[in-house]
């Protein structure tokens, strides 16, 4: 089990780390300085996944609206054929 609780004496942050097994607590430290290099990198993930996961989308519905558009134009040739064939028999 992993918890966390912030410091407000040395502006810091401790992850208690517990295994289901022990009783005992180990805590961990982290330094202001390591906090804010780890925020920085969860900023660079967030951007990164936003910009990926933008791009994917748009080539999703790139592609999506590129298949629709051949099948509208293949039902569009359809229709003209029978159209031509009904005006050929009147």
């Amino acid at each position: 089990m992993l918890s966390g609780f912030h410091d407000v004496r040395k502006n810091s942050l401790f992850l208690a780390h517990r295994k289901p097994e022990s009783k005992r607590r180990v805590l961990h430290f982290l330094s202001p300085e390591k906090m804010v290099g780890s925020q920085k990198w969860g900023y660079i993930i967030i951007i990164t996944g936003t910009i990926l996961g933008g791009t994917l989308g748009f080539y999703v519905m790139h592609r999506v609206e590129i298949s629709y558009k051949e099948k509208m134009n293949e039902r569009l040739k359809e229709f003209e054929s029978k159209m031509k064939k009904t005006e050929k028999l009147e």
